[in-house]
């Protein structure tokens, strides 16, 4: 693993546990999988797949380095742009990590049950962007 990899690990693992407990014998789908360390924590508490994207050539070559043969790991060397989910009942649980503030907008209502909701980048107010902007481009 990379050291920015490692590093999140260790800084995370809490929430992990905490969070990101799957079911046993089931799939997980890790987008954006980086260098394994979700798909170790899922391995670790019984997965019996985990399906690993991920676009960065370095990150997937740690991946191969990481996981080796090993038959439960599928690694998918993709970038993906845009996600559109609908797996009947599997969207229960789902874990959401973003890197930015969001907020969920819905689209629209397609019926009684079936909702179609946006995650958008939202930092509050313009100042509050601006801020960050500026912060970003002094270091």
């Amino acid at each position: 693993m990379c050291q920015g990899h490692t590093q999140n690990t260790i800084e995370e693992i809490d929430d992990w546990h905490t969070f990101l407990l799957p079911v046993a014998g089931r799939t997980q789908l890790d987008v954006g999988a980086g260098c394994g360390e979700t798909a170790f924590v899922y391995l670790n508490h019984g997965v019996e797949r985990v399906i690993c994207v991920e676009g960065n050539k370095e990150c997937l070559a740690n991946l191969w380095k990481n996981f080796g043969k090993d038959e439960r790991v599928l690694r998918v060397p993709y970038l993906v742009e845009n996600i559109k989910v609908d797996i009947d009942r599997a969207e229960k649980n789902m874990i959401l990590e973003t890197h930015f503030p969001y907020r969920m907008r819905r689209l629209k209502a397609l019926n009684s049950y079936t909702k179609l909701n946006i995650i958008e980048e939202y930092w509050g107010n313009p100042v509050r962007k601006a801020l960050r902007i500026v912060g970003k481009r002094l270091a």
